[in-house]
Protein backbone atom coordinates (compact mmCIF):
# COMPACT_ATOMS: atom_id res chain seq x y z
CA UNK A 1 0.00 0.00 0.00
CA UNK A 2 1.36 3.62 -1.19
CA UNK A 3 1.30 5.91 2.08
CA UNK A 4 -0.13 9.00 1.27
CA UNK A 5 -2.79 11.02 3.99
CA UNK A 6 -5.63 8.99 2.56
CA UNK A 7 -4.22 5.48 3.24
CA UNK A 8 -2.72 6.56 6.97
CA UNK A 9 -6.20 7.65 7.59
CA UNK A 10 -7.83 4.18 6.58
CA UNK A 11 -4.95 2.38 8.65
CA UNK A 12 -5.91 4.41 11.96
CA UNK A 13 -9.43 3.93 11.17
CA UNK A 14 -8.78 0.34 11.26
CA UNK A 15 -7.29 0.68 14.60
CA UNK A 16 -9.81 2.91 16.44
CA UNK A 17 -12.32 0.41 18.02
CA UNK A 18 -9.50 -0.91 19.91
CA UNK A 19 -7.62 2.13 20.64
CA UNK A 20 -10.99 3.55 22.07
CA UNK A 21 -11.18 0.47 24.24
CA UNK A 22 -7.46 0.90 25.55
CA UNK A 23 -7.73 4.48 25.81
CA UNK A 24 -10.85 5.03 28.27
CA UNK A 25 -8.89 3.89 31.26
CA UNK A 26 -5.91 5.93 30.46
CA UNK A 27 -5.90 9.57 32.21
CA UNK A 28 -4.29 12.34 30.40
CA UNK A 29 -0.80 13.65 31.46
CA UNK A 30 0.00 17.12 31.89
CA UNK A 31 3.07 17.68 28.48
CA UNK A 32 1.71 14.09 27.80
CA UNK A 33 1.06 12.78 24.08
CA UNK A 34 -2.23 13.17 22.90
CA UNK A 35 -4.99 11.04 21.63
CA UNK A 36 -4.53 11.57 18.03
CA UNK A 37 -0.56 10.67 18.26
CA UNK A 38 -1.24 8.01 19.97
CA UNK A 39 -4.01 6.53 17.72
CA UNK A 40 -1.51 7.34 14.66
CA UNK A 41 1.77 5.68 16.09
CA UNK A 42 -0.15 2.67 17.34
CA UNK A 43 -1.69 1.84 14.18
CA UNK A 44 1.15 2.34 11.80
CA UNK A 45 3.76 0.46 14.53
CA UNK A 46 0.70 -2.43 13.79
CA UNK A 47 0.45 -1.92 10.72
CA UNK A 48 4.12 -2.31 9.63
CA UNK A 49 4.90 -5.14 12.88
CA UNK A 50 7.26 -3.18 14.53
CA UNK A 51 9.07 -5.55 17.08
CA UNK A 52 10.73 -2.58 18.78
CA UNK A 53 10.16 0.92 20.34
CA UNK A 54 12.73 3.25 21.91
CA UNK A 55 10.92 5.88 23.98
CA UNK A 56 12.40 9.36 25.10
CA UNK A 57 10.61 12.50 27.16
CA UNK A 58 8.14 11.66 29.82
CA UNK A 59 4.82 12.45 31.08
CA UNK A 60 4.93 10.01 34.24
CA UNK A 61 5.22 7.41 31.59
CA UNK A 62 1.47 8.12 29.83
CA UNK A 63 2.86 7.05 26.56
CA UNK A 64 4.36 4.35 28.06
CA UNK A 65 1.69 2.94 29.52
CA UNK A 66 -0.57 3.23 26.50
CA UNK A 67 1.74 1.40 24.25
CA UNK A 68 2.60 -1.26 26.44
CA UNK A 69 -1.07 -1.85 27.04
CA UNK A 70 -1.83 -1.98 23.30
CA UNK A 71 0.86 -3.06 21.34
CA UNK A 72 2.08 -5.59 23.77
CA UNK A 73 -1.25 -6.24 26.03
CA UNK A 74 0.88 -5.95 28.75
CA UNK A 75 1.34 -4.22 32.34
CA UNK A 76 3.15 -1.45 31.62
CA UNK A 77 6.25 -0.98 34.08
CA UNK A 78 8.11 2.27 34.20
CA UNK A 79 11.24 3.24 35.72
CA UNK A 80 10.97 6.75 36.03
CA UNK A 81 10.06 8.23 39.05
CA UNK A 82 11.40 11.66 39.84
CA UNK A 83 8.34 14.08 39.00
CA UNK A 84 10.11 16.84 38.39
CA UNK A 85 11.51 16.14 35.24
Amino acid sequence: MLLNKESIIKICQNYLPIFKNVIKDINYEIKGIINSEMLLFVSLVKYFKVNLILGSGRANGQSNEFFILIILDQKPYNKSTDQKT
